[in-house]
């Protein structure tokens, strides 16, 4: 835990350094977005295939999405420090995950689709088992039964 201390400077450099970091990361999926736009036209046809080439049409940015999730999931559970919150907040993001995937269905073919979905559903499911355990971590109660 932290405590108060009259001898800590705030903003040492290796803050402002971890800031700069924790920008350019979430920065990063925007940036891949605009340079997989801005230059489409001059990529070669493997090069665009590799980006595009699994998706429906329209859904060319659906790899940026995927990137943007995988880096809130991981900043909830590095940056939450309370055990309760944190599970409900990574169980919030797996719903809502899941749910943007069945309305959207990236995939051209059916089967990524259904498996992507499947892989989802089980992640709600185990997260929401979480919430039960944490709920009871966090009172330092043992559950009967």
């Amino acid at each position: 835990r932290l405590f108060r201390s009259g001898d800590v400077q705030c903003y040492q450099s290796w803050q402002v350094f971890l800031f700069f970091v924790v920008v350019a990361l979430y920065a990063f999926p925007f940036v891949l977005l605009w340079w997989q736009r801005s230059h489409s036209h001059k990529m070669p046809g493997q090069v665009r295939q590799s980006f595009q080439g699994k998706y429906r049409d329209g859904y060319w940015y659906w790899e940026t999405i995927l990137l943007l999730r995988r880096l809130v999931i991981v900043s909830v559970f590095v940056f939450e420090t309370d055990v309760f919150p944190r599970v409900l907040a990574l169980t919030v993001i797996c719903v809502v995950s899941f749910g943007i995937h069945i309305g959207f269905k990236p995939f051209e073919n059916l089967m990524p689709n259904v498996f992507e979905g499947f892989v989802l559903f089980e992640l709600c499911i185990i997260a929401a088992i979480n919430v039960r355990s944490a709920a009871f971590a966090e009172d330092a109660t043992v559950p009967e039964g």
